[in-house]
């Protein structure tokens, strides 16, 4: 409720909440709205601030929370800029990017091309580049496994919307970055969730959960139910 009346505020002008500015809301599913704001005390800095868009989905937030800050400046996700709360709900605030992978492919769609070949190449490679940063957490960056409580990191909710897009300045080539984890993260061989084991694994593979649906359930967690 207190978001819903948050959003009617920003049709008419843009809303503050700490040390942000929201402008509009630019997205959002069954877990969470999103914002595009402005960090007040840097003026054009943009961001993108998370809210739940139920009581639900505060758990998850929170979880963002955990791992968004674990992290760092990880350079195969989006970076955390902020977090806090707004009347009790948990919020965090993320790097803001312009464009999705889904926003680029809806693109080619709407124009009737195809991607280069050489294109689909570099991306299958960015991407299971980033996976295999989180798949191995505990060897690629100790630190974050440690305060997250993994060592693996299991996304979960791999699709092109999740997946953000920006530019190497000195390069000029594509940077894919993995946003909107931690809607679920289980107990896989090696793991240790003692931070954020957020559902039973049952409920992730089944499609039980409200949250995730049996489509995205990642082969790992399948996998786990096998064995």
């Amino acid at each position: 409720l207190e978001v819903e009346q948050l959003i009617k505020k920003i049709e008419s002008e843009p809303q503050r909440i700490d040390g942000y500015t929201l402008h509009k809301r630019i997205g959002g599913g069954a877990f969470a709205h999103v914002f595009e704001a402005t960090v007040d005390r840097f003026g054009n800095i943009k961001g993108a601030l998370k809210l739940p868009a139920n009581q639900e989905a505060i758990r998850d937030i929170k979880t963002r929370q955990v791992v968004l800050s674990a992290l760092g400046k990880c350079p195969f996700s989006t970076n955390l800029m902020g977090e806090g709360n707004y009347n009790g709900l948990p919020y965090v605030v993320e790097v803001f990017r312009e464009h999705t992978l889904d926003d680029v492919i809806k693109q080619n769609n709407l124009m009737g091309s195809l991607p280069k070949y050489e294109g689909v190449v570099e991306l299958g490679k960015s991407l299971l580049t980033g996976l295999d940063y989180f798949h191995r957490v505990g060897e690629t960056n100790p630190d974050a496994a440690r305060r997250i409580g993994l060592e693996v990191l299991t996304h979960c909710d791999i699709k092109p919307s999740n997946i953000m897009i920006t530019k190497d300045t000195k390069t000029g080539k594509a940077i894919h970055e993995f946003t909107d984890f931690g809607i679920r993260m289980e107990d896989v061989p090696g793991a240790n969730p003692s931070i954020i084991n957020s559902a039973s694994l049952d409920s992730i593979v089944t499609g039980d959960s409200t949250l995730n649906k049996n489509i995205y359930a990642a082969p790992e967690v399948r996998q786990a139910l096998l064995f």
